[in-house]
């Protein structure tokens, strides 16, 4: 009876290990599920998300390779979004320095919960590949990942009271009365960092700059100058103008930097034309010399002629 008993227990536990795993972080709204074989299914629940109507969040993402020999430096990470998301939103990834750090970015053309029961945003699917393009086993640490929503024009990071739903409230409904004031020590940071990028990007010539160079700056000056910029548009114009300057000198590294100012442009044509133009000059001056020589001559024979002739006349008479 016991070995009876004792197996019945070992199989309900080996039916529970079979079901998809779903975690979630006690203090944030991150959920994670199917994190297995290189890939891992995203979902954010916020019970008062449609309610105060948040259209714009950044997820950051804390990623853990499984092979602690492997180097997060040599991977690629991404996601593969949901329709829904590719539909009603504007979407942007990043790595943080560390490359440890997955940046997700989404902006809605529609409130981001408005869809489902309107408290969770089914992100979609983050992947880690090796070079090979091979899947690569990995977790996502959820207390150190963060989600932060812009309400207003203040961003802030969801924690645990975000997870409890609001009564209903005519007065203030969606809470967005008294929001909370934004880090704005963080602001002079990600200021500061940007400020800095933007010093960097401005050393380099301009006749040099790529055109998505120019815009990124030009971008990233005018939120800078912005005094009611968020935090979420000056880390967005950072990363915007760093991804920029990384391709700017990806293509100086690799030898193929396509710059296509007017001034290089102009040398380059020098440069190939140049023993053409001088070749059509010297061919120019050939016929001009010929017909002043042929002129000379006709006229020299013609004298000549003269003479001849009246010589010969005088000879006759006498």
């Amino acid at each position: 009876m016991r070995r009876y008993i004792l197996g019945l227990i070992m199989a309900v536990f080996a039916f529970i290990a079979i079901l998809p795993v779903e975690t979630l972080a006690a203090d944030s709204a991150i959920s994670v599920a199917n994190q297995e074989g290189g890939t891992a299914s995203v979902k954010l629940t916020l019970p008062n998300g449609a309610k105060e109507e948040i259209s714009t969040l950044s997820l950051s993402l804390v990623l853990e390779l499984a092979d602690e020999a492997s180097d997060m430096g040599n991977v690629t990470c991404g996601v593969e979004f949901t329709e829904w998301v590719k539909q009603n939103a504007k979407v942007q990834t990043s790595r943080s320095s560390q490359k440890e750090v997955l940046n997700i970015y989404i902006a809605g053309t529609t409130p981001l919960f408005s869809a489902g029961d309107g408290k969770t945003l089914e992100v979609g699917e983050v992947f880690v590949k090796n070079d090979a393009g091979e899947n690569l086993a990995f977790q996502i640490d959820l207390e150190k990942s963060e989600l932060n929503v812009v309400r207003g024009r203040t961003t802030v990071r969801i924690g645990e009271d975000d997870l409890v739903e609001d009564p209903d409230n005519p007065d203030n409904p969606d809470g967005s009365e008294n929001p909370p004031e934004e880090n704005t020590s963080e602001i002079e940071t990600v200021k500061a960092e940007l400020k800095a990028m933007i010093e960097r990007a401005e050393s380099i010539p301009k006749s040099s700059r790529t055109k998505a160079l120019q815009s990124a700056i030009d971008e990233a000056k005018r939120v800078f100058e912005d005094s009611n910029a968020s935090l979420e548009e000056l880390k967005a114009a950072l990363m915007n103008l760093e991804n920029a300057l990384a391709l700017y000198e990806s293509s100086l590294n690799s030898g193929s930097n396509t710059t296509d100012t007017a001034k290089e442009k102009e040398e380059q044509n020098k440069r190939q034309n140049g023993s053409v133009t001088q070749a059509a000059k010297t061919g120019d001056t050939n016929p001009a010399v010929f017909y002043i020589v042929t002129a000379v001559l006709c006229i020299v024979l013609l004298g000549a002629n003269r003479r001849y002739r009246h010589s010969a006349g005088e000879n006759l008479r006498d």
